[in-house]
């Protein structure tokens, strides 16, 4: 699959919270701070097993029990949501007058990431057309972001995300 340049302008950003009460605390005041577009979260702070809190005048995608990754999106972006399970969410969303799928993923390090990488790979097969915005941890290691070694885990992200015509 051909991939194609689509100039977008957006702020968005991605933080595995760690389950954290302070770093939950740290990211909504950054957020409305640096005024995000966007931002994906894995392992959020969670209170009887829901997210506790975002600013104001975001809205949030998530899964409804114990979610481990989630879409945070300022609510002037008209979005709607495609995929929810607890480690990945989907929304389509228009920013800027451009509309991109915005996906978060949360790949438990102990859980084998098959299950994971298929739903991955359905989604971007269906939605190959819409600039896509791929976002989370896959406790994967692979020189394409940075690590010196590769684990059979990182191979089998790259790969899929090389199959599915994205840049990285």
């Amino acid at each position: 699959m051909a991939s194609k340049f689509v100039p977008l302008s957006f702020h968005g950003g991605h933080l595995n919270l760690g389950n954290a009460r302070a770093a939950m605390a740290f990211l909504n005041n950054a957020i409305s701070t640096y005024d995000f577009d966007f931002f994906s979260i894995n392992e959020p702070y969670t209170f009887d097993d829901n997210i506790t809190s975002i600013p104001w005048n975001y809205s949030i995608a998530s899964h409804n029990r114990a979610p481990k990754a989630a879409i945070i999106l300022k609510s002037s972006h008209n979005s709607q949501i495609i995929h929810t399970s607890k480690e990945i969410v989907v929304i389509m969303a228009r920013i800027n007058g451009i509309s991109l799928l915005l996906i978060s993923v949360y790949c438990p390090p102990s859980k084998n990431i098959d299950y994971n990488l298929n739903i991955l790979r359905t989604i971007l097969d269906k939605y190959h057309d819409l600039p896509t915005v791929i976002l989370g941890d896959f406790n994967a290691k692979s020189r394409v972001w940075g690590r010196r070694n590769l684990d059979d885990r990182g191979k089998q992200t790259v790969d899929l995300l090389s199959s599915a015509g994205v840049e990285h």
